[in-house]
């Protein structure tokens, strides 16, 4: 069997792992008709029944779209010219083919002869394919399903894939004829890949604060399982878009065209659980022309699901319009309260101001540039941000490293993670150019972002680009090399003396440091804690965690005096590598509002009964907090001055009952859509936070899910 010439050449190929069982050109369109082409040499609709089956098996298990067109059309004159129009593969008898003469063993012809441009790349559009006219009965099925497969941009493999020979091998065995689980894995990947929302569950999120137009792109969307017909037909192609209504009133929707690869829409809005309890709310084909438009009383609170289709066979792109009910600005917040800025999940995602939400996962060894300043309460001074930073679900164990945009990347992790993992850390980072915080992460992942407060300009908070300060693994490094690198696990009930001052641009007089400490495979479970030399060691945790695991915290430490001077201190109650980086200091003359760190961590909470006491003994062994309960702790307690606009706190979630998250925030003002912290069922996890005081000097603890917490203040701001 021969194809085309540029086959030969496999180097020329987009070639896939052959360890899929293929090898491909590039993608294609996704949807063909097969045409039947007339010449003198055979009856080409003794090929029917064998095209239908090929058209028939692609399409059920496959994403690509085939038929076979009725009747048949005429063929050039010189049959190896045989050209096929955009979204047609053409198919004749002829031995005079785009290969050569199809003579003795060469039993057919096929490839690809046009391309389009779909959102920027290149896609196959058109194929041809000649059936050598002495062609035997018992391969025309073998060799049909061959050199379609060519036509839509499949080459040869001739390994063997699973134990199995493939249909797309370039010597054809006419004893077996469907296509194998190589060739099916070829073209699925030929149509790859479908919109990010073309399904109901992954729809994109329309915010409901503003009047708003999207993209909806349906060249390669498909139809789901039980997706109910849209004004009347379909599916077929749809994508998704999904809207809460904030204010109820009349909202209208439309498709309008952008000149770019317009086409026939369709348009259905459903409420209720898709799609077994979706309930039309209203659709429409042709509004104007062969654009749609539909407008229904929008019930404040209900989500409603609206599909964007096209008309029979049509496909394409268009703008989509959402005109809503009377819109609202965003919601007034304050400095001091959890505020959501990014929250990349797809659906579901979303931040205060419809910014920077449900972008979806961001890609291993990509950088997000965040737009920190002039939202919320960050103003356009800010020279840094207060921000909870939650990994979740990554694909593979890796890191996080928050940076100043704008400043190279340093070698440094604000958050190491393990494959699957759902795991805050709060980071205080500088803000670079053009008032954005950038975000590196190793391994693809979903990113949470809450922004707590901010610093200005002035004597309270140097941020520096994260330094590593320790990193006690074999073949580790740190800003200053040699200096505390590669120095051996932190034995089991040993302190380490750090040296902090003069190291990574922290300033000799620095006073306080802002640390990032991540505990790396303890060897059983337990705790760190971090403490200025020259002090007695606290009974407080810093970090806690399980045997094996990789577990990071943001600290605020006082730098030790005296005999400590210029250290931090480290206590490790297992044997465990350590990771340390700063990220800025605090001078011991800073002016209001400054950082007032305690002499050493105090114990505020401790719902274990029985449990360890805190600092005044009260707030201790009061028991697990229910799931959905809220505890108002008073914070100014334990040194913390009654003066105090913010407390520094270490939050420990421990045995919780399921999955879930814990909230802080000022008590009196409205619970906020945030998480500080996010844990799994059984989890011991720490995250440490800044928490504005509120209402009788106490903060607010909400829980998702049944809990112990320990609580630890270790400064606080005035």
């Amino acid at each position: 069997m021969q194809a085309l010439a540029a086959e030969a050449a496999k180097d020329q190929f987009q070639a896939v792992s052959s360890g899929d069982g293929f090898y491909a050109f590039s993608h294609n369109i996704a949807e063909y008709t097969l045409r039947l082409v007339t010449s003198g040499e055979g009856d080409i609709e003794s090929y029917r029944d064998e095209l239908q089956q090929t058209a028939n098996a692609i399409s059920s298990q496959t994403n690509i779209i085939m038929s076979v067109a009725p009747g048949t059309v005429a063929g050039p004159v010189n049959p190896s010219y045989l050209m096929a129009p955009d979204g047609e593969i053409w198919v004749m008898i002829a031995s005079s083919s785009g290969c050569g003469t199809l003579s003795g063993g060469a039993l057919g012809c096929g490839g690809t002869n046009g391309y389009r441009s779909i959102n920027g790349e290149l896609r196959l559009s058109a194929g041809v394919v000649w059936l050598n006219p002495t062609l035997p009965s018992k391969c025309h099925q073998s060799v049909v399903n061959h050199e379609v497969g060519h036509a839509l941009g499949l080459s040869h493999f001739d390994a063997p894939y699973l134990g199995q020979i493939q249909v797309m091998k370039s010597t054809t065995n006419c004893s077996f004829s469907a296509y194998r689980a190589g060739d099916l894995n070829g073209l699925r990947w030929l149509a790859e890949t479908a919109p990010s929302n073309d399904n109901v569950r992954a729809a994109d999120g329309v915010c409901p604060l503003k009047d708003t137009t999207m993209s909806a792109n349906t060249w390669l969307a498909t139809k789901e399982a039980s997706e109910p017909a849209h004004a009347g037909a379909g599916p077929r192609r749809s994508v998704w878009f999904i809207y809460t209504a904030s204010q109820a009133g009349s909202t209208t929707i439309r498709t309008t065209n952008d000149s770019t690869d317009d086409f026939n829409t369709v348009l259905a809005v459903y409420s209720g659980a898709m799609f077994a309890g979706a309930v039309p709310v209203a659709s429409n084909d042709d509004f104007t022309g062969t654009l749609s438009q539909v407008t229904f009383a929008a019930v404040i609170g209900t989500t409603y699901w609206i599909a964007v289709d096209g008309n029979g066979t049509a496909r394409g792109e268009t703008d989509v319009v959402f005109d809503l009910p009377t819109t609202i600005p965003p919601p007034v917040v304050t400095n001091g309260t959890p505020t959501r800025f990014l929250d990349t999940r797809r659906p579901g995602g979303q931040t205060f101001d419809c910014g920077d939400q449900a972008v979806g996962r961001l890609v291993a060894g990509t950088t997000y540039q965040l737009p920190v300043t002039n939202r919320a309460f960050v103003t356009p001074a800010a020279t840094s941000v207060v921000m909870n930073v939650t990994i979740v679900g990554p694909d593979a164990s890796g890191y996080l490293t928050v940076f100043p945009c704008g400043s190279l990347q340093p070698n440094a992790s604000s958050l190491n993670f393990i494959a699957g993992d759902v795991i805050p850390n709060l980071v205080i980072a500088k803000v670079g150019t053009g008032g954005k915080v950038c975000l590196f992460t190793s391994a693809t992942t979903d990113l949470l972002v809450d922004v707590s407060s901010f610093f200005g300009a002035g004597p309270a908070l140097t941020a520096l680009t994260p330094a590593r300060l320790l990193d006690t693994r074999v073949g580790g490094a740190t800003v200053d090399s040699p200096a505390h690198a590669g120095v051996g696990r932190i034995a089991a009930g040993t302190t380490y003396e750090l040296p902090i001052v003069n190291r990574g641009g922290v300033s000799a007089s620095a006073s306080t440091v802002v640390l990032n400490v991540t505990a790396v495979n303890p060897s059983t479970d337990g705790y760190v804690t971090v403490f200025p030399c020259g002090t007695a060691q606290p009974n407080t945790s810093n970090l806690n965690f399980g045997a094996s695991e990789v577990i990071p915290n943001f600290v605020i430490s006082k730098v030790g005096t005296g005999g400590g001077a210029g250290k931090v201190c480290f206590f490790a109650s297992t044997a465990t590598d350590l990771i340390v980086h700063v990220n800025g200091y605090f001078l011991s003359a800073a002016a209001p509002p400054s950082l007032a760190p305690l002499p050493a961590p105090v114990r505020l909470l401790d719902t274990r009964n029985p449990g360890s006491p805190t600092i005044d003994l009260a707030h201790q062994g009061v028991g697990r907090l229910a799931a959905g309960g809220t505890y108002e702790l008073p914070v100014l307690r334990g040194g913390v001055s009654a003066s105090a606009t913010s407390v520094v706190l270490n939050v420990t979630a421990v045995s919780p009952s399921t999955g879930g998250y814990l909230t802080i925030y000022p008590c009196g003002s409205p619970q906020p859509n945030a998480s500080n912290l996010n844990f799994a069922a059984g989890d011991v996890i720490p995250n440490s936070v800044i928490a504005k005081v509120g209402t009788g000097g106490n903060v607010c603890i909400f829980s998702s899910a049944a809990i112990d917490l320990l609580v630890d203040a270790s400064g606080y701001f005035i």
